[in-house]
């Protein structure tokens, strides 16, 4: 909350000092307290657990595997021995690449929290900005991270740092 307390305090000192009028917004409140976002992730969480379920089981079948060729290896042929092991190595191939599909980075938990969130997070944006507008604020600033939830598009200095620096590459891009 360090982040947040350095917001408030130049949310003060910039209205105070440059007439500019900014507000805050607390994303963790409106994650907390937005009844969407607590219904999203219910759902994302109820998928999760049959992904879990899934790979429980996969890793059971697994276990079966290697406790049988246990049991069993000392009195199998060569050959066979090499194909339950052969077994074995596929079904453990199988199913890291089921946890890497589904848990890992742009896995399905990953894809399927942005496909949940993305609408609501239109929505927060969407009214974070018609409080701004009606309002009159120049910005609106999210005490938990850090960021600018609105800015008023006349503070936007992009374009100007742009051509500074191109200015700088002497005209070229």
């Amino acid at each position: 909350m360090k982040t947040g307390l350095f917001l408030l305090m130049l949310v003060l000192f910039s209205q105070t000092a440059f007439g500019q009028k900014i507000g805050y917004v607390d994303s963790d409140r409106l994650k907390n307290e937005y009844r969407p976002f607590g219904e999203a992730k219910d759902l994302l969480n109820n998928e999760v657990k049959d992904w879990q379920r899934k790979t429980d089981s996969l890793a059971r079948n697994i276990k079966i595997l290697e406790d049988s060729l246990a049991k069993v290896g000392l009195i199998l042929s060569p050959e066979k021995k090499k194909e339950r092991e052969d077994e074995i190595t596929k079904v453990k191939k199988e199913y890291q690449q089921y946890l890497a599909e589904t848990f890992g980075v742009g896995g399905k938990v990953e894809k399927r929290n942005s496909e949940l969130s993305k609408p609501i997070l239109d929505k927060v944006h969407a009214a974070i900005s018609e409080v701004a507008l009606e309002n009159n604020f120049d910005l609106v600033l999210d005490v938990v991270t850090g960021s600018v939830a609105y800015g008023r598009k006349s503070l936007d200095v992009t374009d100007r740092v742009l051509e500074k620096l191109n200015a700088a590459l002497g005209g070229k891009k």
